[in-house]
């Protein structure tokens, strides 16, 4: 597969997925363009995992149906979508009678993330933001390996928050031989933002200071602050509204919290922001929508990373 970038939207980067060693390997057809920028991810899987196997790449959904009985060989199928309505109803809908019995999960690219508000053509059970494919292969992996029954595609969009918030990281697991992630700062103009983002954390160990934006002062240096329990692992930024106070607030936390990650938080981190943000030296965006599976997917990821690396 090349790596070659097909499209000129900013990215953020991604991780690379956190499957961890076994045995058992899965076999998954591909369909859509993987060679595009934003699905580098997917790439990686196939690149630096051996317990996946590409078992048919398809361009598109009606070249897939065409061969059934191949798509229902693959444990797994993937579909990538790059923008709203790449793919029509009927096709879907065929797709997902097929792989009803398997897996099925399409990426959708951020270009046209906020389709679960907009479009209604995949069941929110299937619809999955690529920005979240490392984290979630990983869990898709081992509910596989474990014969796990996944969601339905008829799933209510409740059971599918509930099923996606479930993985509650708990607080021993965040502890690691060479780091843990338990000091947070949470920073953004939205103090209701702030108090919940923190009682979050606090439901699962992390400690967090809040505050508002940090002023960038010209000509004046931001000097480290460190907490009592020590250094600030991670700064979870609220994006909205984007501009230059919150770009100066970004580049002051990056100086006073030199050993934490970045990690934003917006309404929507759909392409529009991914553009705006390319400069930005973040890790991730969450979206405040599904903030809660959000932030534990990345507490998680994190962990597994970080325990991967020990």
């Amino acid at each position: 597969m090349s790596t070659d970038s097909k499209t000129n939207a900013p990215q953020l980067p991604h991780a690379e997925s956190s499957v961890p060693r076994s045995s058992e390997v899965i076999k998954v057809c591909i369909i859509g363009d993987v060679d595009r920028r934003e699905f580098q991810v997917v790439q990686q899987m196939f690149t630096h995992h051996n317990q996946w196997q590409l078992h048919r790449r398809f361009d598109d959904i009606q070249a897939a149906i065409q061969e059934p009985d191949v798509v229902q060989e693959a444990q797994l199928t993937i579909v990538l979508q790059s923008w709203s309505e790449q793919f029509v109803r009927r096709q879907i809908h065929h797709l997902i009678g097929l792989t009803f019995s398997n897996r099925l999960i399409c990426f959708c690219g951020p270009w046209c993330e906020s389709d679960g508000r907009n479009h209604d053509l995949w069941p929110d059970a299937i619809r999955i933001p690529v920005r979240e494919a490392s984290t979630y292969l990983n869990d898709v992996y081992q509910a596989i390996i474990s014969k796990a029954a996944g969601l339905p595609p008829t799933a209510a969009k409740d059971e599918v928050f509930a099923d996606r918030s479930s993985a509650i990281v708990p607080a021993d697991a965040l502890q690691t031989q060479k780091r843990s992630l338990t000091n947070a700062a949470v920073i953004g103009p939205d103090a209701s933002l702030r108090r919940t983002m923190a009682n979050v954390l606090k439901s699962v160990s992390v400690r967090s200071a809040v505050r508002g934006l940090v002023p960038l002062v010209p000509y004046q240096t931001v000097a480290p602050v460190q907490t009592p329990q020590g250094p600030i692992h991670v700064v979870f930024h609220d994006l909205d509204p984007y501009g230059r106070m919150i770009q100066q607030s970004i580049e002051a936390c990056a100086q006073m919290f030199p050993e934490a990650k970045l990690v934003g938080v917006a309404n929507m981190p759909d392409a529009g922001l991914v553009s705006e943000i390319a400069d930005e030296q973040l890790d991730t965006v969450l979206a405040k929508s599904n903030l809660l599976a959000d932030l534990l997917h990345w507490l998680k990821k994190n962990r597994l990373e970080e325990q991967n690396n020990a």
